[in-house]
C-alpha cells in the first residue's frame, strides 16, 4: 500500500508538470491554432512521411501513399463544398490537388515497377487530371514520372544493409 501511495505521489505531479510543459511547447499550443494552420501543419507532416518512404524505397511506401491520396482527395472535396464552414484560402485547394497528383504519380511508379500496368495507367490518369487542374503544362507520362522520381534513391543490391556498410 505504501508503494502505491508513493507511486501516486510521483506520477500525479509528473502528469501535471508534463501537461504544463506541453502547454509551453509549440505542439501543445497546436490544438488552439487556427484550423487552417493546424490542417496545413498536419498535412505537411503526412506529406513529408510519404515522400520520404517513397524516395527511400520503403516497404511501407504504398500504404502511406494510399492513405495520403485518400486524405488529399477528401481535403479537396471538403474545400470544394460551398457549405463547408471553414474558409480556406484558394491556394490550399491547389496545394492539396498538387500533392494528390504527385501522390498518384508515385503510386503509378510503384505499380509499374510491380508489373501492374493497368493500375499504373489509372494512377497516371488521376495524376494527369489533378496536375492539369493546378496548371501543370506538360502532362506527359515521362514528365510526371520524372517529377515523381526526382529525389528517389535507386534500390541497391544490398537494400537491407545500412548505406554506410555498402560503401565498404
Amino acid at each position: 500500500m505504501k508503494k502505491i501511495l508513493l507511486s501516486l505521489l510521483v506520477i500525479l505531479p509528473g502528469i501535471f508538470i508534463g501537461y504544463q510543459a506541453g502547454e509551453l511547447l509549440p505542439f501543445g499550443k497546436l490544438t488552439r491554432l487556427d484550423p487552417v494552420l493546424r490542417f496545413s501543419w498536419f498535412s505537411q507532416m503526412g506529406w513529408t512521411m510519404t515522400e520520404e518512404a517513397f524516395n527511400c524505397n520503403s516497404s511501407d511506401a504504398k500504404g502511406l501513399l494510399l492513405t495520403s491520396k485518400k486524405n488529399f482527395e477528401l481535403a479537396v472535396t471538403k474545400m470544394s463544398d460551398p457549405g463547408f464552414k471553414l474558409d480556406y484560402p484558394g491556394f490550399m485547394k491547389n496545394t492539396m490537388l498538387l500533392r494528390a497528383g504527385l501522390t498518384n504519380a508515385r503510386l503509378a511508379v510503384l505499380e509499374e515497377e510491380a508489373g501492374n500496368s493497368d493500375q499504373a495507367k489509372q494512377y497516371l490518369s488521376n495524376a494527369q487530371a489533378d496536375l492539369k487542374a493546378v496548371g501543370w503544362r506538360d502532362n506527359s507520362r515521362e514528365t510526371i514520372f520524372q517529377a515523381a522520381k526526382k529525389y528517389r534513391i535507386r534500390p541497391s543490391k544490398d537494400a537491407n544493409r545500412h548505406p554506410q556498410e555498402t560503401r565498404k
